[in-house]
């Protein structure tokens, strides 16, 4: 069972990430309040009058043209300055340039390094 609390949460965390899509996808008022109407069926231009399936929808939406929802980033360990290091980083960022590493985040190269070093 869901509470009244954890659906209001709910509600105001797609909120935000459909506001945050309209942001990072540089949509004018305008063109913002269309997309809302156009998933909604005409009824509604305003996130705060959607119902949280509405929201859903809406950021379905923003997702289908390029919108990426993003975790926060965790803190992690301090990255390491020495050549070597610095070298692995910059040879780790070439691959995913040429399109061999999907993911060019620290912790990939920390896992991919274990994974070969055992270290």
């Amino acid at each position: 069972m869901v509470t009244t609390t954890a659906r209001a949460q709910e509600r105001q965390r797609l909120i935000r990430l459909v506001h945050l899509a309209q942001r990072e996808l540089k949509l004018d008022k305008e063109t913002y309040r269309a997309a809302l109407l156009a998933v909604t069926g005409g009824k509604k231009d305003s996130c705060s009058s959607m119902s949280t399936e509405e929201l859903q929808l809406a950021l379905d939406h923003f997702k289908r043209f390029g919108f990426k929802v993003r975790l926060k980033p965790r803190p992690g360990r301090p990255i390491d300055t020495e050549a070597t290091s610095k070298k692995i980083r910059a040879l780790w960022l070439l691959l995913r340039d040429l399109g061999a590493v999907n993911n060019a985040s620290e912790e990939a190269l920390a896992a991919y390094v274990k994974r070969i070093t055992g270290v």
